[in-house]
């Protein structure tokens, strides 16, 4: 019992709510042109990273994941202010997720300065070279079916 408690605060902790604003989802209707889709399984780890920010006052980064189908935000994290900083996450919920991050600088007492804005995966002003990308994940399939005696 004892070993449970800090194992769930730290899980608390790490999945405390963002009080600012939720991003603003792009408008994605007809046809999908020029984004890369990476599509895996609910059961494998998916890692996203991004550059630091070279900012000396910023102290975190928060991260969201949205999935599409069910129109609501599914994860929220966040992560230190690193050298690499990233996030593995294992989604449990099938669909296409569109990732979210924005810098924090906890140290700010106005809201209007502690928060950058959002950068997201559709836009390719913040991804790498411009390529645009979301993850699509089927549900993962049984494993290692075997003959029981």
């Amino acid at each position: 019992m004892k070993r449970i408690f800090p194992i769930a605060l730290a899980f608390l902790l790490w999945c405390a709510p963002v009080f600012a604003a939720d991003p603003v989802v792009p408008d994605i209707s007809g046809l999908v042109e020029d984004i890369g889709v990476y599509i895996d399984y609910t059961s494998k780890p998916v890692t996203i990273a991004w550059d630091k920010t070279e900012d000396l006052f910023i102290t975190k980064y928060e991260i969201l994941a949205y999935n599409m189908e069910r129109r609501t935000f599914v994860l929220r994290g966040n992560v230190p202010q690193k050298d690499q900083p990233s996030l593995t996450v294992t989604p449990i919920l099938a669909g296409h997720y569109i990732f979210y991050i924005r810098t924090v600088n906890e140290n700010e007492t106005d809201e209007t300065y502690r928060y950058s804005d959002w950068s997201h995966s559709l836009n390719s002003a913040s991804v790498q070279d411009g390529k645009k990308w979301w993850i699509y994940l089927y549900i993962a399939p049984p494993l290692n079916m075997e003959i029981v005696e």
